[in-house]
């Protein structure tokens, strides 16, 4: 019997703007405005008439966890990718006992 452990989180992403005299500044209200329980993962900088416009991608940190058995490997492995919904990507597989 084979027993595994992992987790997945979602890949959906969201956006948040901001114009400031500078990029350092719109950088600063970006990172102030990230909700709870989520992280900027991509920053793009532009300008403009005024000085720069920084978009920020976050995603959400919310990992949750999985098991899964199976009589081998194999089966174990297609029993946890089963439990990982569309929309979300494991985050590693451990092999907890064999």
């Amino acid at each position: 019997m084979t027993r595994l452990s992992s987790s997945y989180r979602t890949t959906e992403t969201d956006q948040i703007t901001q114009d400031a005299e500078d990029v350092t500044a719109a950088r600063e209200m970006i990172e102030k405005a990230v909700p709870d329980g989520f992280e900027i993962i991509q920053l793009d900088i532009g300008k403009t008439e005024e000085g720069a416009r920084v978009t920020g991608i976050i995603r959400s940190t919310t990992i949750t966890p999985i098991e899964a058995s199976g009589p081998d490997y194999p089966s174990a492995l297609e029993a946890l990718r089963a439990q990982v919904p569309d929309g979300c990507v494991s985050t590693g597989i451990l092999i907890v006992e064999e």
